[in-house]
This record gives C-alpha cells, structure tokens and sequence, in this order.
C-alpha cells in the first residue's frame, strides 16, 4: 500500500508522539497493525455530542518514512492526515501545541499523555525536545498513581520545579486514591522546596 502522502498528494497535518495504552490501563490487544482506520476522540469531548475525529495515522520512523505494512511498536511516531480538510483548522487551532519541527512537519501532542512515556526514562538519560515542566506537569496529572509516582521520581532525581509543578505535587499529595508511598514521596518534595503538605 502506498503511504498516505502518496495517495493524498499532500503533506501530513502534523506528526505525533503516541503509545498505545496498554491493556491494564484499558487498551486493546495488539497487534497493532499500520494503516489502521482509527477514528479519534479528544479527552474533553462527548462521542454524542462532538462526534468521532476522522484523522489517519500512519507510522514513520526518525527519517519521517512510512513504515511498512504490518505490526507496528506500540509506542512511536506517527503522521496524522486530517480526512475532512474542513476540520483541519479545528484541529489544529483548537487542539494542538506545536514544537519544534521536525523534516519540515510541525510536531503536535493533542494530549499530555503522550508526554508520558518519557517519564519511564532516567531523567539523565531522557533526550528530551518537550520541556521537563510540561512532561512533569503531564505525570503529575495523571489520575492513576503509576505516572505522578515517575513524575516524583524525576524530581527525586534533581529536575527543575516551578510553582504549577509545587502545585501539582501538592495535589497529588493530597490523592487519598494515590499510594501512600507516592503521598509521601511527594510530601518530601514539597518539604525540600518550603512547601509543606499541611
């Protein structure tokens, strides 16, 4: 199958960091095959309400290539072309926060989550093109405690806070749902920077 470029005559809207959740966190089985239909909802929006985002993606790899047909990684990169150009604008003025570009495309995260996964990575040796605040501020938001726990380690490990992350950290402290142990650490962060708990 020719990639979507091809067949389009045009560039991708915008490319994207993704992950597939995994099933634990309410994602499907794999495999994960390239050139899948997926139809897309944004967080804030009702299905009955807003409708399905018609938006393909395909899989690239770092030169901005198509992937081939098949399983693709559960967790990479991917060229998003808007089907219906009448909502291209929506998407990307309502939705989107550009980066850096990368091969002549503007990179998009339409959804914290996809910050996520950089959290599972050392702070150290995390190459990172998304400033640590917003990957933090995206962990620390999380409303399940695997994610604000990373996001705590990362501070552990000596990255920057601001007042929104002191906040965030002081929320996540407050999480009676969170563990304990998440609680704590958080509480340790806030005592460090003269921003008890109480």
């Amino acid at each position: 199958m020719n990639s979507y470029d091809e067949r389009a005559g045009r560039r991708p809207d915008f490319v994207v960091r993704y992950r597939f959740l995994t099933v634990d966190e309410g994602g499907r089985q794999g495999p994960f095959l390239q050139h899948t239909r997926w139809d897309f909802l944004f967080e804030a929006d009702a299905a009955s309400l807003d409708g399905l985002a018609m938006i393909r993606p395909e899989a690239i790899d770092q030169t901005g290539a198509a992937l081939p047909e098949g399983e693709i990684a559960s967790a990479g990169r991917a060229a998003m072309f808007i089907v219906n150009p009448e909502r291209r604008q929506f998407h990307l003025g309502s939705y989107s926060r550009p980066t850096p570009t990368l091969n002549s495309v503007s990179e998009f995260f339409m959804d914290p989550r996809s910050l996520l996964p950089q959290l599972e990575t050392p702070l150290s040796e995390c190459a990172l093109d998304t400033p640590v605040v917003q990957v933090l501020l995206a962990g620390l938001s999380s409303p399940t405690d695997y994610w604000p726990g990373l996001a705590i380690g990362w501070l552990e490990q000596g990255a920057p806070v601001d007042a929104e992350v002191l906040a965030a950290v002081r929320r996540v402290s407050a999480n009676q749902q969170f563990a304990q142990s998440v609680r704590h650490r958080g509480d340790a962060i806030l005592r460090r920077h003269g921003r008890g708990a109480g």
